[in-house]
């Protein structure tokens, strides 16, 4: 009987794994149809539309294994990631989004706890929570860190970091030169949900790899010439990048640890040197 009652529990333990399986499958399905839909009928007129096709085609690509769609590269596969870069323009009295730079729109910010697209002078809350939505978007867009995003291409088995640049952030020529840190804080003690959750919770949630997606508030360079990485200091004379970088280890480099996916703001000028490859 002992027998008989552990093959039937090893039976069911297979109906419920074969059942959550075929659930999951059915769920990535069904994005991936609502994705074709999306870009075949919709197509992208809207920021939360360029958001949700964005991590629809994520996921399609995760689900469908297909390969990764390289800038260097000339394949292409059914389900390459349909994401678009968005352009951030800080000026001195208002800041502007687009998903072309040639078509700009105001974006409202919250100064003062009001919802506004004009104010009277740039200041660190406003930067703040303009970098802090874009990484929180980035995350989004990518399956929250949650997807083994970037797997399938044939360059990815070596130890390399490829990256997607989620939104390139640019300030006028006419803002004066000034050096906001405060990002960190800001995070902290802003939420952006009904259900209370801070940026900063939200950023540095840990990924399926179990490494801490937003690292920069952590991270210990081990030089000075690592040190620009983890620089959260947001200096008005530059340009910067708001990037999401999966960095794959190949099986007998001894250097590091285990694969990891990372969102971060850095000088646009560090791109090239953090990232081996872009994808498109």
């Amino acid at each position: 009987m002992i027998s008989d009652y552990m093959y039937k529990t090893n039976k069911d333990n297979k109906k419920g794994q074969v059942g959550k399986l075929a659930a999951i499958i059915l769920i990535l399905a069904g994005a991936i149809i609502m994705y074709m839909y999306l870009t075949q009928f919709m197509g992208k007129n809207t920021f939360t539309e360029a958001i949700n096709i964005c991590r629809l085609s994520v996921l399609g690509q995760v689900a469908t294994e297909t390969k990764l769609d390289m800038t260097i590269s000339g394949a292409k596969s059914p389900f390459s990631i349909s994401c678009e870069k968005r352009y951030v323009n800080f000026y001195n009295t208002k800041v502007e989004l687009g998903l072309n730079p040639s078509n700009m729109k105001p974006l409202t910010v919250d100064v003062g706890g009001k919802k506004i697209t004009k104010f009277k002078s740039l200041t660190d809350t406003v930067v703040d929570q303009v970098i802090a939505e874009e990484m929180r978007t980035c995350k989004y867009e990518f399956g929250d860190g949650k997807a083994e995003i970037f797997t399938n291409d044939e360059k990815l088995k070596d130890s390399i970091r490829v990256c997607f640049v989620c939104s390139e952030i640019n300030f006028d020529k006419t803002v004066e030169k000034k050096a906001f840190d405060s990002l960190i804080t800001y995070t902290n003690k802003t939420t952006f949900s009904d259900e209370g959750i801070t940026y900063f919770n939200y950023l540095t949630e840990t990924t399926v790899y179990d490494n801490t997606m937003w690292w920069q508030p952590t991270y210990k360079p081990e030089s000075d010439k690592d040190a620009y990485y983890n620089n959260l200091t947001i200096d008005t004379s530059q340009p910067y990048v708001v990037v999401v970088s999966k960095w794959t280890i190949a099986p007998l480099d001894l250097w590091h640890w285990k694969n990891a996916i990372n969102v971060q703001v850095i000088p646009a000028k560090y791109l090239n040197s953090w990232c081996a490859l872009q994808a498109s």
